[in-house]
Order: structure tokens, then sequence, then C-alpha cells
């Protein structure tokens, strides 16, 4: 392969695991309360 085309494809790979890592992180990070608002049949203190 040339030296553009590692470039090219480690830049790519590179940028869609940040990217994958970036998502992961923020849905973790998220309080409880907001995560349970998008989750069904969760019983609801009322």
């Amino acid at each position: 392969m040339t030296l553009a085309g590692c470039t090219i494809m480690i830049v790519s790979v590179a940028g869609v695991t940040l990217l994958c890592a970036y998502c992961i992180g923020r849905v973790w990070t998220l309080p409880p309360h907001d995560a349970e608002e998008h989750v069904k049949n969760v019983p609801h203190d009322t």
C-alpha cells in the first residue's frame, strides 16, 4: 500500500474510533433520570 493509502486508512480508523468512544462516553455519563426516560416499562414513583 502506498504512503497516502496508509495515511488515509489510519486517519479514517482513528476518526471512527474517537467518534465511537465519544458517543459511548456521553451515554455512560448521562444522569440516571435522563437514562430512565427512554426505557419502556420503568415504574415511576407517583
